[in-house]
């Protein structure tokens, strides 16, 4: 990964900024990405949030970068994945599915279409192994299918061979929570309105542009759960 301020710009075909809203924003994005121009870096594809909202300032970084990546005059290709299943359904979902045959999460009872990072990333590879075609287009990425929290929960019941029941946790006490095991608090508030959005159905959306990029369908919640069955199960206690 070279950032645009990064020397080894000059030496680059094609740049993907995973997350553009790190680099150094004193001296201006755009000017910078400017410069990556200047050293012969042609195209540029960016993996954005498919959702901006202004209670989280991670939000309004990525929606700041995708201006100023349309403001630079580069070629870019946006790439907008919707939730990932490696952060709420994994990361976030597995203590409470292993411990309490719980899916412990706020998220009330909109709908969401998850995606796990392997298919954006199998998605990306297409677009930087060839480029040309995609320049300016905006590829909206979700998963198998949008679904509500009962229905993925009675997926993980189907996949792991128990019941497994959604439980809409409260979101200050489960915010609480991520904060005590030392998640940074810009993270966790990051997370926190997410949990809102998907509760008014801003997640509940489908797009076959996955499948148009890579001739693949999305890895399904039933085989993702299956995949990662064992972060899911109680260890077996030993006699």
């Amino acid at each position: 990964m070279c950032v645009p301020t990064n020397p080894c710009a000059a030496n680059v075909d094609v740049l993907a900024l995973a997350r553009p809203w790190l680099y150094e924003w004193r001296g201006g994005i755009a000017q910078q990405l400017r410069q990556v121009a200047d050293r012969a870096v042609p195209r540029i594809a960016a993996c954005h949030p498919s959702i901006a909202r202004p209670n989280s300032q991670q939000h309004k970084l990525h929606w700041l970068a995708e201006q100023a990546l349309s403001w630079s005059g580069l070629p870019v290709i946006t790439m907008r994945p919707t939730v990932f299943l490696e952060g709420f359904f994994l990361l976030l979902a597995a203590p409470s599915v292993r411990d309490a045959d719980e899916l412990a999460l706020p998220m009330g009872g909109g709908k969401t279409s998850p995606i796990s990072a392997v298919d954006v990333a199998r998605a990306v590879s297409v677009v930087l192994d060839d480029p040309t075609p995609h320049i300016g287009k905006i590829y909206n990425l979700t998963g198998f299918e949008s679904a509500d929290l009962e229905h993925y929960a009675r997926i993980f019941s189907e996949a792991l061979g128990r019941t497994i029941r959604y439980r809409d946790v409260p979101l200050s006490g489960w915010s609480e929570r991520l904060l005590g095991a030392g998640m940074p608090a810009h993270v966790a508030k990051h997370l926190s309105v997410m949990t809102e959005l998907n509760k008014q159905g801003r997640y509940d959306r489908m797009t076959d542009d996955l499948f148009k990029l890579t001739g693949q369908k999305p890895i399904s919640m039933y085989d993702f759960v299956k995949l990662h069955a064992a972060e899911f199960t109680r260890p077996a206690i030993k006699t």
